[in-house]
């Protein structure tokens, strides 16, 4: 296209239909972005309609123009759709999937975690019940079970009658290799 005096005119259509538009035809349509890429790149916002149909339409200016000639870019309407539903859709599924993920890692998480602490609650509980033989087998370098005296103070806490009970005795709870002897 070509910026004069008289308006914005086709220099060549790549259109081989009928409705092709020839060179010096002027263009009418009133088309803001139009005007600005003949001095810079810009595109629609929305699509525009004209005689020829419904576009949404990018344009740059030719280098050595001068800013007097521009090549403006359409895509059709249905197009435009088109590809907008593709990435809707694609958004949707990969939402979708991330939201799967996360459930699945989240479950995952929660399992390293509350493992230990059942396993835990359940042979104390057997302790409590008088069953003083038994093993609770977690793994030491997992961070739940960095500080084992906050063990041995909750059982004296919750089961001050088997300490009465035992008199002094030792019991001694062991976490491959560390033991920890609660008296």
């Amino acid at each position: 296209m070509r910026k004069g005096d008289d308006g914005v005119v086709f220099v060549i259509d790549s259109d081989t239909s009928p409705d092709q538009s020839l060179p010096g035809r002027k263009y009418t349509a009133s088309v803001p972005n139009l005007h600005r890429g003949f001095t810079r790149l810009t595109a629609d916002q929305k699509i525009l309609c004209d005689e020829w149909g419904c576009f949404l339409s990018g344009y740059a200016p030719l280098k050595n123009g001068q800013g007097n000639y521009l090549i403006g870019i359409d895509l059709r309407a249905d197009e435009v759709n088109r590809k907008f539903r593709a990435i809707r859709i694609a958004g949707i599924i990969l939402l979708i999937c991330s939201i799967i993920l996360a459930y699945l890692f989240s479950r995952f998480l929660a399992s390293r975690i509350t493992r230990p602490i059942r396993l835990l609650v359940k042979r104390t509980r057997e302790i409590a019940d008088g069953v003083f033989v038994g093993r609770v087998d977690i793994n030491p370098t997992s961070w739940l079970m960095s500080p084992p005296v906050a063990l041995s103070t909750s059982l004296k806490e919750k089961m001050p009658h088997l300490f009465k009970f035992l008199k002094g005795d030792i019991i001694s709870l062991q976490f491959r290799g560390d033991i920890i002897i609660l008296h």
